[in-house]
């Protein structure tokens, strides 16, 4: 299931809320998505994984798997391990 998409907008959308809005705007916003902060630890979480995979996928793709790539690939996941994803 691709979910990056849904993940990017949740991410303008934390964008947005985080911004700055006059009382009325700030009403309607926090009304209408408020909603999306529930969910912002998940949101980041998941990007950060899809980052992860997007930077797998490319080392394997651009040179190979190898002892090298494994190497690498290794890091790139234990980065997500070290922020306890």
């Amino acid at each position: 299931m691709n979910l990056y998409g849904i993940i990017l907008w949740g991410r303008r959308i934390l964008r947005y809320l985080a911004l700055e809005h006059d009382v009325e705007e700030k009403k309607l916003v926090e009304e209408k998505l408020g909603f999306i902060k529930d969910y912002e630890s998940l949101i980041v979480e998941i990007y950060e994984i899809e980052q992860a995979v997007k930077n797998l996928q490319k080392e394997v793709k651009t040179k190979g798997l190898n002892r090298k790539t494994i190497k690498i690939c290794k890091g790139f996941l234990k980065s997500l391990k070290s922020k306890n994803i």
